[in-house]
């Protein structure tokens, strides 16, 4: 038997994020770049594939961010040889 109206549960966070960016370049990192995006990336940190990309276009490494910070997100924002093809979305509510 309820005795209480059940009321809706709100959450006393709500941490919206990107989990996960995935990109193609068209020139491979190099070491600065790397180190960079490693320090800006969250646990998951950087995964990158050296493969040319299927679909051409010149584009020769595949890279992963994983938690990218602002900082890293700020350093794909600024170059013109990117190609984001993946974008993870996490939101996290905080009970």
């Amino acid at each position: 038997m309820l005795t209480r109206v059940a009321l809706p549960a709100k959450p006393v966070g709500i941490n919206p994020y990107f989990d996960k960016i995935q990109f193609w370049i068209r020139k491979p990192l190099d070491t600065k770049a790397r180190a960079l995006l490693k320090r800006a990336c969250g646990q998951g940190g950087i995964h990158i594939d050296n493969r040319p990309a299927r679909f051409g276009r010149g584009y020769r490494q595949r890279i992963e961010l994983r938690q990218p910070t602002k900082k890293a997100l700020q350093w794909l924002a600024e170059r013109d040889d990117v190609l984001i093809n993946r974008a993870e979305i996490a939101l996290d509510l905080v009970f």
